[in-house]
């Protein structure tokens, strides 16, 4: 119904809002964003992973495109030449890794 319809987007749209509390400075993403523990830099896994779910929810609410080339930009760069991507940041819920440990 248009009712749940409009209740998912609120959902979707508080979601977003929280999520960009856990961003840091440098674009990238983290579990407790930066604070006062060291947490200088995001995790590269949880950076991607917010740059995909950002991207997918875009088609139903208004999300800030420039947060998301940001954030996609700050991935590319970390690439190295193999293609491969370094461990960057920590990830702690192997659930949020799809389960792997």
């Amino acid at each position: 119904t248009p009712e749940i319809q409009e209740e998912a987007k609120n959902y979707m749209r508080v979601g977003y809002q929280r999520q960009m509390k856990y961003r840091h400075n440098d674009n990238s993403y983290s579990a407790w964003g930066e604070n006062e523990h060291g947490n200088a830099t995001g995790s590269i896994w949880l950076t991607a992973f917010v740059v995909k779910s950002m991207a997918q929810s875009s088609r139903y609410i208004t999300i800030n495109r420039d947060d998301i080339i940001a954030s996609a930009v700050w991935f590319a760069d970390k690439q190295l030449e193999t293609g491969c991507f370094p461990q960057v940041g920590k990830v702690f819920s192997s659930y949020m890794k799809g389960g792997l440990g």
